[in-house]
């Protein structure tokens, strides 16, 4: 079965583009992984076996991963004509879906990460910070550290690294 309970991460790539994944641990992300399942879910019941031609020949993957937290996964990808395929790619027989509803669902699906802003900018030492962004980070908490750095005129590797750690944190899902 294919829910939020069952799957780990859906990820997203076009090219060396990631997107914000959707984690199974996120109770945010169950609408997103209700979605991914449902396309996924179509194609057990509508999809068809056709030979493609090899799609990403530059070795970077353009589609969806759904990976599910028993180890395994399947590869989603588009294309054209309204139709999706699953697998890596590369060419060959596999599973198409024709399904315009499915495609729309998965470039709704498909969110950039933002770029991480603080305010006040700029900052001055005794100001309280916010940060807010997203980095597209699947794990549940990760480090996150704040550092002052001077402005130097000149700067040697040699040196003792001259930045000063001021905060210290953890993110929650990237």
């Amino acid at each position: 079965g294919c829910s939020a309970d069952t799957v780990a991460a859906v990820n997203f790539q076009e090219g060396d583009q990631l997107y914000v994944p959707y984690v199974g641990a996120d109770k945010e992300d169950r609408d997103g992984i209700a979605l991914a399942c449902g396309i996924l879910k179509k194609f057990a019941s509508k999809g068809v076996e056709e030979t493609l031609p090899a799609y990403f020949l530059d070795r970077f993957f353009h589609g969806m991963s759904i990976d599910f937290k028993q180890g395994d996964g399947v590869q989603i990808y588009e294309i054209g004509g309204g139709k999706m395929a699953i697998g890596a790619g590369e060419g060959g027989k596999t599973v198409v879906l024709k399904d315009d509803d499915a495609v729309r669902d998965y470039g709704r699906l498909e969110v950039l990460p933002t770029e991480l802003a603080v305010t006040p900018n700029p900052a001055y030492f005794g100001e309280k910070l916010h940060f807010e962004g997203d980095n597209g980070d699947s794990q549940a908490s990760t480090p996150f550290v704040v550092t002052w750095l001077p402005i130097l005129d000149h700067y040697s590797s040699t040196d003792p690294d001259p930045s000063l750690v001021i905060y210290t944190g953890t993110t929650t899902f990237g």
